[in-house]
């Protein structure tokens, strides 16, 4: 069943799932922006309830896209917590007990060119005992302000940490179209985690083995656990196998895309 009803010519529905069962005062509707497109879900107790997933038929910019987002989900009358996830790329970590909002402008002029052209928050990950604070271009946060007040800004980062740390598995890889992301812990503490532009499988590789022989050398020995838009018969999946001895996608008996989906679960 799709979610919502949206008759615009830039936006194509490109997966659905449903369970039927109703929205309550706990359900929460969670919707993600990142390059591969758009998603609306409704969750409840960490579970998927309800998913439409969307891509653009034209080139858009940011804010033209959160247009289009905000024109489908305000036909919706939901109750519970609204959520805005959203793939920002500049991200970095500070221990709890030394975070303080103060730090939070000096730390991040090492990150970004010009901090007057970003919105900073911050979300602690309580499993890692650290904070994530995440650059957002002030036009993109603000739009969303505007147009989705009732949205609470998340970066997808955070839900990613989160879920490494959930984790028996030390290495995380998140596929998000041209974008990869590695998280590396180590004895439940978290070593590095960085994010790439790629373009090929080579790319794919290329960045992905730097990474692991700088923080986890030994990752051929390590089993390694895949998530996002990646398959078991996918280019870059197999191209893997020729370096890593165990990799899994992540998995959910009750879900089959569960690894494509597993970060709107974590709010």
């Amino acid at each position: 069943m799709e979610i919502g009803n949206s008759t615009s010519k830039n936006l194509s529905l490109l997966y659905t799932l449903s369970d039927e069962k109703p929205l309550t005062d706990t359900t929460k509707e969670v919707v993600r922006l990142s390059s591969e497109g758009f998603c609306v879900a409704f969750t409840d107790e960490h579970k998927i309830l309800r998913l439409s997933q969307y891509g653009f038929t034209t080139p858009l910019s940011e804010k033209e896209k959160i247009e289009e987002i905000a024109h489908l989900v305000n036909t919706l009358d939901t109750a519970g917590e609204h959520i805005f996830s959203y793939a920002n790329f500049a991200n970095t970590q500070i221990p709890c007990e030394l975070f303080s909002e103060k730090i939070i402008l000096p730390t991040m002029t090492a990150l970004v060119d010009n901090t007057d052209r970003y919105h900073f928050i911050h979300e602690e990950i309580t499993d890692y005992q650290l904070v994530n604070i995440s650059a957002w271009d002030k036009d993109i946060y603000q739009t969303v302000e505007k147009l989705l007040p009732d949205y609470r800004c998340t970066s997808l980062s955070t839900a990613l940490l989160k879920i490494s740390a959930s984790l028996q598995e030390n290495i995380a890889v998140y596929v998000d179209n041209s974008i990869i992301t590695i998280i590396v812990k180590k004895d439940k503490q978290l070593q590095a985690i960085n994010s790439f532009y790629f373009s090929n499988e080579a790319d794919f590789c290329y960045y992905l083995l730097a990474f692991l022989r700088k923080f986890a050398p030994d990752y051929v020995m390590q089993t390694t656990i895949l998530l996002g838009n990646i398959n078991n018969t996918s280019p870059i999946c197999e191209t893997l196998k020729r370096y890593f001895k165990n990799i899994q996608i992540l998995s959910h008996p009750a879900m089959d895309t569960y690894h494509h989906y597993c970060d709107l679960t974590t709010y």
